[in-house]
């Protein structure tokens, strides 16, 4: 594993705890937005929906999302910035700006 998948990795389990309690699972724009970029398919999709409360889709969400490389944490850091501006402060120490956002869709 090279030192930026395991930057990302570190990010994602250090701030965990976080994350299960903030990720808002039950919106269906996270999984769009990462499906539309062929991060997730509808078998991750089912995965993490197969899991009874909404903590543990969250952290099953984190499982899935850590198998699919820096380039699937780039795509949900960019979906949060939108969706869970306060989670992607926490994670990333930015401001979070829809209009950032905006112009990584229409690139």
């Amino acid at each position: 594993m090279s030192s930026e998948e395991e930057e990302f990795i570190d990010v994602l389990e250090t701030n965990r705890f976080e994350i299960v309690q903030r990720l808002q699972t039950d919106r269906t724009f996270l999984f769009d937005y990462l499906r539309s970029k062929n991060v997730f398919d509808s078998g991750d999709y089912d995965l993490v929906l197969a899991e009874k409360t909404r903590e543990r889709k969250a952290g099953k969400f984190l499982d899935v999302l850590m198998t699919k490389g820096r380039t699937g944490y780039n795509h949900f850091i960019d979906a949060i910035q939108v969706s869970n501006a306060g989670l992607f402060e926490k994670l990333t120490g930015e401001k979070a700006s829809s209009r950032k956002y905006i112009k990584v869709i229409v690139e």
